[in-house]
């Protein structure tokens, strides 16, 4: 379970990826699989992602993911086994801890 999992079941800090004006994933893998090479090659992408609480009591309701969907949920699928670069993040991560990158 990653992280961002934990937190969009934590009961203290709640996110919610997918509130109501949010617009639904719409990148293909091809563009996810882009977008995560591209970054990992050192290019300039957006590296803020924008929550809010909704409401003025703070973290009365959870907080809400107002920027950055695409790039976080490809993010997400790259941790999750997207292939890039004609592999996998856990063999890259098992390689590159090898220092065989």
């Amino acid at each position: 379970m990653t992280q961002i999992s934990k937190w969009e079941s934590d009961t203290l800090c709640q996110l919610n990826l997918n509130p109501d004006y949010q617009r639904a994933h719409v990148w293909t893998l091809e563009q996810q699989i882009a977008y995560v090479e591209y970054a990992l090659q050192g290019g300039e992408v957006g590296k803020n992602i924008i929550f809010n609480c909704p409401d003025d009591e703070y973290m009365a309701r959870p907080f809400e993911l107002i920027d950055g969907k695409q790039r976080l949920e490809a993010a997400r699928s790259y941790a999750n086994e997207i292939p890039i670069f004609d592999g996998h993040y856990s063999t890259i991560s098992k390689a590159a801890s090898r220092g065989q990158t």
